[in-house]
């Protein structure tokens, strides 16, 4: 079955699925350059278009999965009349549930055939959280946490937004700076005041068609004004922001733990997605309960496009290689050597990499990444200064796989198929922390990305001929945008960041150009 998968909220995207797998897929922003892409309107235009100019047009295919919230009747009358589909596509249409969307591609993607899933964020079209036994290849629900009380500050994800608006950050944007700052700070500072006004407690397992299942009445918010009348003191200041965002943290991460215990048994498999789970701090924690866990790659909004396709039918689970599903760049020739650009960067230089199709999800995994010398203790600084970019927000590492048992915790094996996407922290060993400065984070924790060479074969030639070099097989890798603005997709976007100082020598389809 050939089933196009739209989602038109948050993190618009579309995705192209095959027979149970996920062919082609691509967020809006990449193609609009507008970061977070939402509406209205309701519907990821340029997404749809890029995807009929690979021979995947809407009225051809079989089904058309619109990932919700297109919340009712006229919301999904607005989409279609943005892309002006014709009456006879209506009837190939299917409304797919958002955490059903997010729950459905982690459970497609992990390869396990049974599993527990949890799925949460700020809220979809009907909750804000779903549990649910994967098994089979079908999803059955355990648990739902509804949405009718839009201020339910028990719902993690909610928590999370509200608070990062509360400490002067902006909301559905800078999560990840409040996770980051939570890591230096003291929780114990904050966190008393927190929990005399929390009950903690698992949604309740409820009718998915009903509402009215909360798990407070919502009369406290941590709205900034109320997060400061708390405190007395602007939690906007940084001598206490950083102890506001751990207390902040400390009660997200109970919260998700308390629904984990709740409704996944102890020991089992578990798959997470949602924006909540972008949060790879809580990621790690959720090995003290399971005993593996996939952390699905396209883990935002932008999943739901493929989530959406994939559920429409049954699941038959596989092991995800990679996300290269996106805009195709073109190859690296033969004629650009591994050895010149190891070299490069062991002598300072940031390399803009852009091969191949664009990764689809909010991590760059070697396709459109800057490199860097993860060894020298000013790469950070230097790197953040060309992308103007915040200084709390740490780097992360693509690490050989021969490399990871000795710079990786052991647990790291529990999540392997996880660090091969960037979606959790693991403790880096402590011979290495001071090897390799640039990508570890202040509470001695890095996000790997380890990679294998059938996934990307120059991107790990270099890696091999930078330990030739130097004794290291890790690389910094970041995303190829300038700060605020969406990942690079085309050459041409490449060579315009590299040209605004962004980095020093772009390996791409023409061959290797320096700034």
């Amino acid at each position: 079955m050939k089933i196009i998968g739209v989602y038109g909220g948050h993190d618009q995207a579309v995705a192209y699925v095959e027979d149970g797998i996920v062919k082609l897929a691509l967020e809006e922003e990449r193609l609009s350059r507008v970061k977070h892409h939402q509406p209205p309107p309701y519907a990821p235009y340029h997404g749809l278009e890029w995807l009929a100019d690979n021979g995947h047009n809407i009225t051809e295919v079989d089904r058309l999965a619109f990932g919700e919230p297109l919340c009712n009747t006229g919301d999904l009358l607005v989409a279609l009349r943005t892309m002006h589909l014709p009456v006879r596509i209506e009837p190939k249409i299917r409304l797919i549930e958002h955490h059903t969307a997010h729950v459905a591609l982690a459970y497609a993607w992990s390869g396990w055939d049974e599993c527990y899933a949890l799925a949460v964020d700020g809220g979809g079209s009907v909750s804000y959280a779903l549990a649910a036994h994967c098994k089979d290849g079908l999803i059955h629900e355990v648990a739902r946490d509804n949405m009718s009380n839009l201020l339910s500050i028990m719902n993690p994800g909610l928590w999370y937004i509200l608070a990062t608006d509360a400490i002067g950050l902006k909301p559905l944007h800078d999560e990840g700076k409040l996770q980051a700052m939570a890591c230096s700070g003291d929780p114990n500072r904050y966190m008393p005041l927190f929990r005399e006004r929390l009950s903690i407690k698992p949604f309740e397992v409820t009718d998915s068609k009903k509402s009215g299942a909360t798990r407070d009445d919502g009369t406290w918010a941590p709205t900034r004004d109320n997060i400061q009348e708390l405190i007395g003191i602007d939690p906007r200041d940084d001598a206490v922001k950083r102890d506001v965002a751990a207390a902040i943290q400390a009660i997200f991460e109970e919260m998700i733990m308390t629904d984990v215990q709740a409704y996944v048994p102890k020991g089992s498999k578990l798959v997470v997605s949602g924006g909540s789970f972008c949060n790879v701090t809580i990621n790690r924690k959720l090995l003290n309960w399971v005993s593996e866990v996939f952390v699905a790659p396209a883990i935002n909004d932008g999943g739901i496009a493929a989530g959406a396709a994939l559920a429409i039918d049954r699941i038959v689970p596989y092991r995800l290689d990679n996300v290269y599903l996106g805009y195709d760049a073109g190859e690296i020739p033969n004629s650009v050597d591994p050895r010149e650009v190891a070299k490069l960067i062991a002598n300072g230089a940031f390399i803009g990499l852009c091969q191949g199709r664009c990764e689809y999800g909010p991590r760059s995994l070697g396709n459109r990444s800057i490199l860097g010398d993860p060894t020298k203790t000013d790469t950070s600084t230097r790197l953040n200064a060309k992308l103007n970019r915040s200084g709390v927000m740490p780097f992360a590492p693509v690490i050989l796989d021969s490399e990871a048992d000795n710079v990786l915790e052991p647990d790291w094996h529990r999540a392997e198929h996880s660090a091969e996407h960037m979606t959790i922290t693991f403790k880096v060993n402590e011979e290495w922390k001071d090897r390799i400065p640039a990508v570890v984070h202040v509470d001695g924790t890095c996000r790997p990305q380890v990679l294998r060479r059938e996934v990307n074969p120059f991107y790990y030639d270099v890696l091999v001929e930078f330990k030739k070099l130097t004794g290291v097989g890790i690389l910094l890798n970041t995303s190829m945008n300038l700060h605020e603005s969406p990942i690079n997709m085309t050459e041409a976007q490449a060579l315009m960041t590299m040209r605004a100082g962004g980095f020093d020598v772009l390996v791409s389809a023409s061959g290797l150009r320096k700034s």
